[in-house]
């Protein structure tokens, strides 16, 4: 008799153990807090200073190569800027949807290939918010990198922004949301004055993105080839005014079916060892009967 309530005790634990395990590591696998999106925007000014963007060469590098564990991410942005007057002093402004400690220790500006000093904060530390909400409600919430910048008049002066990252586990299964973007925003070349020139690019190796963002859409403006082991997604302007908002890559996971495959394994397992328990305790008294 002792035997088999021991047996019997064993089976249950082990049940509750799986599923168990089960809810822990749906609760806890992931503690840290991971952003929906990685994003940067394109650098701006005070509207009322008549500067020109006459040109703008950026550059995503992703690498998804071991796409399971993490994603690199490196941005540079080159950008020309014309002076057409004679004031010479000049704000610029990059946000960046990243936190303040990984941009100070991630970000590079420079000016002719020797870097310059900036500041980093939240618009209301910086005294930029007046600016910042001329162009969107959600850019209060970004960091920003903000540098002073001498161009003599009738001149221009190439700015270049470099930053390295790297987004440990994006695409978690247990992660609330199933998608993690890279992104890149447009609408703060609206704020400089004439036409500009722009390229953008995404050079992705190892694992594509499941779909490409552009808001709002632009046919024929996107160019996609194959490159060495990935493949380059190219915007471009010439000399015009840019109507896109937003562009980008997304990466998707299917959060559903792998919950639905651990969940129907979980279940699986726990009807299997109540069967056999059951079946176990019928033939116990089977035997008990057959005793006596």
């Amino acid at each position: 008799m002792k035997k088999r309530e021991s047996i019997l005790s064993l089976l249950i634990n082990l049940t509750f153990l799986i599923n168990g395990n089960f809810l822990l590591s749906e609760s806890f696998a992931n503690p840290l807090p991971i952003p929906m999106e990685y994003y940067m925007g394109s650098i701006f000014t005070n509207a009322s200073l008549p500067f020109n963007l006459i040109n703008a060469d950026v550059v995503f590098t992703i690498d998804s190569t071991d796409f399971k564990n993490n994603i690199g991410i490196s941005f540079e942005g080159n950008y020309t800027i014309f002076n057409p007057n004679n004031i010479t002093e000049i704000m610029i402004v990059a946000p960046f949807s990243i936190n303040r400690a990984v941009i100070s220790s991630n970000c590079t500006v420079e000016i002719n290939d020797t870097q310059i000093s900036f500041e980093v904060g939240d618009p209301y530390d910086l005294g930029i918010v007046d600016w910042v909400w001329n162009y969107s409600s959600y850019f209060p919430s970004w960091t920003y990198i903000v540098c002073n910048i001498s161009i003599p008049e009738n001149n221009s002066q190439t700015i270049k922004y470099k930053f390295n990252g790297l987004m440990p586990n994006p695409l978690n299964p247990f992660r609330r949301n199933n998608e993690f973007s890279i992104l890149y925003d447009l609408v703060t070349s609206k704020v400089w004055s004439g036409n500009i020139s722009e390229r953008v690019e995404f050079r992705v190796y190892g694992k594509l993105p499941d779909s490409i963002i552009e808001s709002p859409m632009d046919e024929d403006r996107l160019v996609n080839i194959n490159i060495d082991g990935g493949r380059c997604y190219t915007w471009e302007w010439t000399n015009e005014q840019i109507n896109t908002e937003r562009i980008g890559i997304m990466y998707e996971t299917e959060l559903l079916k792998l919950q639905l495959i651990i969940i129907g394994v979980s279940i699986g397992i726990a009807v299997t060892i109540t069967v056999a328990t059951i079946i176990f305790v019928v033939r116990t008294k089977k035997r008990s009967k057959l005793k006596e």
